[in-house]
């Protein structure tokens, strides 16, 4: 696929302005952060890391039209005890720039598997993941996502309702 270099913006000046109003929320983040590149099958992820390299990690993912930023608010404490890995979605709003599209529940376990990898997590995501988050209630496990064997558990779930403070 041939993508311009606005990708996936309409148009150099609207990825210009956005990243922009991006840059100011981002500017605010309470808590020393690092920007981080990972490689996927479905293109760059960017992530911001806060917290000590040596604390266990903690991989937050933001709501549906959300950003990293959502967690502004509860990153300060988070980073406390962790190294948080704050994500922006690839398939959705922030720095992040998909390659190829995601079209089913597989292609984001495989994304959040490349995305683990990239950044030296270890284990893998189990493939009925996204299908248990969303029958969680029904399952009463609260709809965690679950990690393979011997791998730790690295995800962060959203609460319904958070309010979006996405630029």
């Amino acid at each position: 696929m041939d993508l311009p270099p606005y990708h996936p913006f309409r148009s150099a000046r609207a990825k210009a302005r956005y990243l922009a109003a991006y840059d100011v929320r981002a500017a605010r983040w309470p808590v020393p952060c690092r920007d981080a590149w990972i490689d996927t099958s479905f293109g760059r992820t960017y992530a911001r890391v806060s917290g000590s390299d040596d604390a266990p990690p903690l991989v937050l993912l933001p709501g549906i039209g959300a950003t990293s930023l959502m967690w502004s608010l509860v990153v300060a404490d988070l980073s406390q005890r962790h190294r948080v890995i704050a994500v922006d979605s690839i398939f959705d709003h922030g720095r992040s720039v998909w390659s190829r599209p995601l079209r089913s529940a597989a292609d984001y376990v495989r994304w959040l598997d490349d995305l683990f990898d990239g950044l030296g997590l270890p284990g893998g995501i189990d493939q009925s993941a996204p299908l248990d988050m969303q029958r969680g209630q029904r399952r009463g496990d609260g709809g965690q996502p679950r990690r393979h064997p011997g791998g730790e558990q690295h995800c962060a779930q959203t609460s319904a309702g958070h309010r979006n403070p996405s630029p």
